[in-house]
């Protein structure tokens, strides 16, 4: 059974929460769109695959269409983005780890939207993406 959804307020909005890899942009030269793909895709696939989910449903539906909000963060390289997707299995958090094909390259991690009560503890570790 679906899940009751209370009310989104400011106080605790709904965030979907993106990580990208700083080493991308800063060792490897990846350039803005590549970077700009890689979490577009790992946000379809969080959303997509947790489309049943009530929390994604209320995040996604027409009168919340304008006022998403997305949060994205940055880890230092691939070794860390690995150990924190590690760390959100264990924690429960719902999340995509987005592999860049054919390549197979760990690029982003997103998470399927959620209150932002719900993970800001282990999110607020994180640096902001700048």
């Amino acid at each position: 059974p679906k899940e009751q959804i209370r009310a989104q307020s400011d106080a605790d909005p709904i965030i979907q929460y993106i990580i990208l890899r700083q080493n991308l942009y800063t060792e490897e030269k990846w350039t803005l769109g590549s970077i700009a793909a890689q979490a577009c895709h790992a946000c379809v696939a969080a959303i997509s695959t947790n489309k049943l989910d009530s929390v994604t449903d209320a995040y996604c539906s027409p009168e919340n269409l304008y006022s998403m909000r997305k949060v994205v963060l940055e880890l230092e390289n691939e070794s860390d983005l690995l150990t924190f997707s590690d760390k959100l299995k264990t924690a429960g958090i719902i999340h995509h780890l987005w592999i860049e094909q054919p390549e197979l390259v760990p690029t982003c991690i997103a998470l399927k939207p959620y209150y932002k009560s719900e993970v800001f503890k282990i999110m607020r570790r994180l640096k902001l993406c700048k």
